[in-house]
């Protein structure tokens, strides 16, 4: 007799059309979910210009009342999430939340109540990790303590948040379960590459690529300073593509052209579609001080890029040092140098890691098998 399809209900502050990292990959584990045949549905905040439900790729997206900025419209969201988890509950089977904030706290209660089981998934780790932020304010330590009283279950992307999960909520269920790419969205293509570079406007050459968001966490103008020594001094061609958006766009454009590098360096604007933007590079950059573990970073070697990134969180775990690519101290300005010049003076390191890194992610990486891992672990948690 066949299983009976299990109905996911999954929780996101932010959702379609804003695609963060965390968005990203939650859309990217409903649609391989319901290809397994699970019933998913999201529920998120109402956004302005947006349709209240929306059917996309078969997932129903269901965006809940809330008004004003900041505390006011967490509030209304939790109240607005609270009726729907009460009215609907005889609709699910089981409640994924993503990210450890107020909507895990509502989520975990009313899962207490139906006695439905409720996983949390962590993002970040390190000084920017949820529950290490968290402990740091009277609120959040509130948070933490009350999720330890309620007991979902977490699942932690990396050994950090593992470590940081046992160490803040000790004696809680914890799965340990990394981010999953699409291989058949994301996959290399020697054929793509010329043709992006074209789209883009990018350069013949070794092509450094970076996506994501501007920010003091991504450390990008510590980066660009060390990157640019040695990239001027090449002798063939380097550049380095930036597509994201932030308020430190203007410092890292200011170190580019104090460096004498802006001509090398080639802004553009976030992409929804990024598997048009990894093709066209040969190496992903992720310099960060932190990270759970990125989804650009999975998704540009399942496209065949070599790694040049930091020894934070998920990167020293999905990156290989010199196999699948590079890794450097992220405040260390000679490590940087020293591992961007071993490109540069051996370009064929690029396609050669390359390949080593679509291996990693096709071994370990992939959604499908992600997503078998979670249906493995839902179905468990109804019969405990």
């Amino acid at each position: 007799m066949a299983e009976k399809p299990l109905s996911v209900l999954m929780i996101s502050a932010n959702f379609y059309p804003h695609l963060g990292g965390a968005e990203r990959q939650a859309m990217t584990l409903a649609a391989s979910l319901r290809n397994r045949g699970l019933n998913v549905f999201v529920v998120t905040r109402q956004k302005k210009d947006l349709k209240k439900t929306e059917t996309l790729h078969g997932i129903v997206i269901k965006r809940l009342w809330c008004f004003g900025p900041g505390i006011f419209n967490t509030a209304s969201f939790m109240i607005s999430l609270s009726a729907h988890l009460v009215f609907n509950a005889r609709s699910y089977d089981i409640v994924h939340v993503h990210l450890a904030s107020s909507p895990a706290l509502v989520a975990s209660f009313f899962g207490k109540i139906f006695r439905k089981p409720v996983f949390v998934k962590l993002g970040a780790s390190g000084d920017f990790g949820e529950l290490k932020m968290s402990a740091q304010t009277v609120l959040g330590r509130v948070k933490i303590l009350f999720l330890k009283m309620l007991r979902p279950s977490f699942i932690a992307l990396t050994l950090d948040q593992e470590l940081e999960a046992r160490k803040f909520l000790d004696g809680i269920p914890l799965h340990k379960i990394p981010n999953g790419v699409n291989l058949r969205k994301f996959r290399p293509s020697s054929t793509a590459k010329k043709i992006l570079r074209l789209k883009w406007g990018l350069p013949e050459g070794l092509v450094f690529l970076y996506t994501g968001r501007f920010a003091p966490q991504k450390h990008l103008p510590f980066f660009m300073d060390a990157w640019a020594d040695v990239a001027k001094k090449a002798k063939i061609p380097v550049s380095l593509a930036l597509f994201g958006e932030g308020f430190e766009e203007s410092a890292i454009r200011k170190t580019a052209e104090q460096a004498g590098v802006l001509e090398n360096v080639y802004f553009y604007p976030p992409q929804n579609d990024l598997a048009v933007v990894y093709p066209a590079a040969d190496v992903f950059v992720l310099p960060s001080l932190a990270e759970g573990l990125s989804n650009s970073l999975l998704e540009a070697m399942a496209c065949g890029l070599a790694v040049l990134a930091s020894k934070v969180g998920g990167n020293t775990e999905a990156v290989t040092d010199g196999v699948d690519g590079f890794l450097f101290s992220p405040d260390n300005a000679d490590e940087i140098q020293a591992q961007t010049l071993k490109f540069i003076s051996h370009p064929e390191l690029a396609d050669e890691m390359g390949r080593a890194a679509h291996k990693k992610v096709e071994d370990f990486y992939s959604i499908d098998k992600i997503a078998e891992r979670y249906e493995t672990i839902y179905r468990l948690s109804l019969t405990s």
